[in-house]
């Protein structure tokens, strides 16, 4: 917003800045790959233990208890000269405990949504270029689920598709994925499994997660068993207790 960024202080930024980096009390380092521990232990004394650390003058966050919406609301937005352009944004959220074998299920049902989207709004009406879906549960703070759909149209056209994307939402609600919808999502994973498994990028953001929230880094056994365990029924059923089809925002960016 506007007025926000006209209140922007530098000074106090780089305060905020030096209070968060120039205090290492509470950093935790992750090193994942081929380490030879020999070699990396003078590299650690020389560059991380000399950090300056003083757990008595580290503040930690404070929670900002944002709300989400509890009911359906438009937003309209005209700005820019671009002619007959239109931007939409839907943005689903639910209040959901997160629960590691739900939440792996509702990516998938996320993916298959997105796939949907495309032929639809892109393949069958013509209607776009490409179209983004975005879902996730929080472990942490506030414990809902979120999903987003964004697209780019035309200006006249937009209200038709988005009420096309609505209606791709709701009926893979109520019906689930097809079989092949689900086979094709399992053999997706099956590929991308094995080149994650040697990725040292995959590795850091599990043992970061494991460190965070406590959970427990999959081997490569369980990870298979994982996508094995996808059905047409835990999809739905994770969709479900994620996704309320009714409560969401609407953001259209219209031209000037």
């Amino acid at each position: 917003i506007a007025e926000n960024l006209e209140k922007v202080n530098f000074e106090r930024a780089c305060e905020i800045y030096k209070a968060r980096f120039g205090n290492a009390a509470g950093f935790t380092f992750v090193f994942v790959g081929n380490i030879d521990i020999d070699k990396l232990k003078p590299l650690v004394l020389t560059y991380i233990a000399g950090l300056p650390g003083n757990p008595k003058t580290k503040t930690g966050y404070a929670e900002q208890n944002f709300s989400s919406p509890k009911q359906h609301a438009t937003y309209i937005y005209k700005k820019g000269d671009e002619p007959n352009k239109a931007k939409v944004s839907l943005r689903f959220f639910k209040a959901a405990p997160w629960d590691k074998e739900k939440a792996f299920q509702y990516q998938q049902f996320v993916d298959i949504l997105n796939t949907r989207i495309f032929e639809s709004l892109r393949l069958e009406m013509g209607g776009i270029y490409g179209a983004s879906v975005i879902g996730r549960v929080n472990q942490a703070h506030e414990q809902e689920a979120s999903l987003n759909i964004t697209f780019g149209t035309n200006a006249d056209a937009y209200r038709k598709l988005t009420d096309r994307a609505i209606y791709e939402l709701k009926k893979l609600l109520a019906e689930g994925p097809t079989q092949e919808e689900v086979d094709r999502v399992k053999e997706k994973l099956r590929v991308a499994k094995d080149a994650a498994m040697k990725q040292n990028a995959r590795w850091l953001v599990d043992m970061m997660n494991a460190y965070r929230y406590g959970v427990k880094v999959d081997n490569e056994q369980e990870r298979t068993k994982e996508i094995e365990t996808i059905t047409t029924a835990n999809i739905r059923e994770a969709g479900a207790g994620y996704i309320d089809p009714d409560n969401y925002l609407e953001f259209i960016l219209l031209p000037e």
